[in-house]
Order: C-alpha cells, then structure tokens, then sequence
C-alpha cells in the first residue's frame, strides 16, 4: 500500500510544487538507528522523521542528472521538451535494495534569472496589427562545475532523514528545454512528467539531446 500526497504552494509570484511518495517505506518508531549502514532504515521518533547517522554523509549521497521528456513542445522546435532534473538519496537505495519517500521540488527560478531581466520581455507598446519591435534575447547561460546543481534545497535537511530529493527546472529555465510562460499548461504538465517518469509512465534520458534512456519505460524507479 502506498500513499501519495500533492500540495500546491502559490506565493510571490513563485509556483512551488512538493510531492511526497511512500512505496513500500520500512520505518521504526524508536531512538535514532545505531545499525550497520547496509540496515539503515527511516526512524521516526513521535511522529518525527529523525536523522540516521548511515544517511547523513553527503560523500556518499547518490547524485545524478537527467532529462524527462513531456508531452508539449513550446519551443517549437518539433521535439518534446525536455525537464532538466536532478536526484539526490542515500546510496542505501542502491547497495541495498532501500526504496524511500521522495521529496520533489520544481521551481522556474532554481536558475535565476538574467540581469535587468525587463529589458527581455516582449514589448506590447506597438499598433494592432504592426510587427513588434525585436526582442533582446538574454545571454546564452553557462553551466558551472561537473554536475549542474538545480537546487540545494529540502537537500541538507531530507536525505540524512531518509528521504530522496529530487528537484526539476521549469520549462525554458535553466537546463530545460522549451519556452518559459507564466500559468500555461505547461508549468504543471512539466512536473507531471516527472512524477509520471518516477512512476515509469515517462521517458528520462542522460542528455537534453539524444542520450540513452535513464529507467527505460515501464520501470519505476526501483529507490523509490
């Protein structure tokens, strides 16, 4: 049996969706576990997820980088976008076959935004009908570092609890594919893909272009 709970968060302008999957989660409600890493389960002391000491070293946190594709192309470039999406969970999920609830985090501000970023807006300011002015497109945004990290959030306070992190850029942000828009259809169907890629109803892929298949269709994650 499992549970799932979805809640909307709409705030300043930033749309925040978190969801929390249980599959199959092993818990025990007692002091913090003092067992051998390959053991480690969640505990929950009152109610409370605890931090276990065999999940909270960040060395050995399982990171990996990936591109779920959607159902819409607003970049019409005749391809299904792809959401640049990042994961990061105890590496017991993978020595040990532990599968754990997840924590997903989506956001179009994860990657900033550009300097003077009004400058880039379409400007409406011309007759009906008339060719708009040409739009100043921001500069092309540099990735730093080996891995392109989305977010650092839910990361410090979730994984040594136990939890898996999983955090998504919006369309047309950061290392997405697409065109950012503001309440389209796309900013929900975006994060749906991911939970649907989470539950093996999507396709992921290492690259934004082209790549192997990361959890081929059909195949749920098998950590979570």
């Amino acid at each position: 049996m499992h549970t799932q709970k979805h809640t909307l968060f709409l705030g300043g302008g930033i749309i925040l969706i978190s969801s929390l999957f249980s599959f199959g989660i092993s818990a025990q409600v007692k002091e913090p576990s003092r067992a051998p890493d390959a053991d480690a389960v969640p505990v929950f002391l009152n109610g409370e997820a605890q931090i276990v000491e065999a999940f909270s070293d960040p060395d050995k946190w399982i990171r990996h980088d990936l591109w779920v594709e959607t159902e819409f192309d607003t970049d019409g470039d005749g391809r299904p976008d792809r959401m640049h999406v990042a994961v990061t969970r105890p590496y017991q999920t993978e020595t040990s076959g532990l599968k754990l609830p997840v924590v997903y985090n989506t956001s179009p501000y994860f990657a900033g935004t550009a300097s003077g970023s009004s400058k880039y807006f379409w400007n409406p300011r011309h007759n009906l009908g008339e060719q708009p002015p040409v739009r100043i497109h921001p500069p092309e945004i540099k990735r730093r570092g080996e891995r392109p990290v989305i977010s650092r959030g839910h990361v410090g306070t979730w994984v040594p609890r136990g939890y898996i992190v999983v955090h998504s850029s919006s369309p047309g942000t950061g290392l997405s594919d697409g065109a950012p828009t503001v309440g389209g259809d796309n900013e929900s169907l975006a994060p749906k893909a991911v939970i649907d890629w989470l539950c093996g109803r999507a396709k992921g892929y290492t690259e934004r272009e082209g790549g192997e298949e990361d959890l081929p269709i059909g195949q749920p994650a098998r950590w979570v």
